[in-house]
């Protein structure tokens, strides 16, 4: 059973890996503003973080579908 604590430590989580990904956008926004090329790293770290948003993103969905199922089966 998801509890609200579960549900609250699992919406940090994606609150984290959103402001990863928009750190990582804004690193990138200003080398081609600044016009020069984004460093690999940036954009691979970009990616990655952006993994990172749509699992936790996924996974928050999942498990308040699953405790809507339960409240629904009661």
């Amino acid at each position: 059973m998801m509890t609200m604590t579960d549900l609250d430590a699992l919406n940090r989580a994606h609150d984290g890996a959103v402001k990863e990904m928009n750190r990582c956008a804004v690193a990138i926004a200003e080398a081609v503003a600044d016009g020069r090329e984004p460093a690999d790293a940036d954009i691979k770290a970009y990616k990655v973080s952006k993994l990172g948003v749509e699992s936790t993103r996924r996974d928050l969905e999942y498990c308040m579908g699953l405790a809507l199922a339960e409240i629904i089966d009661k």
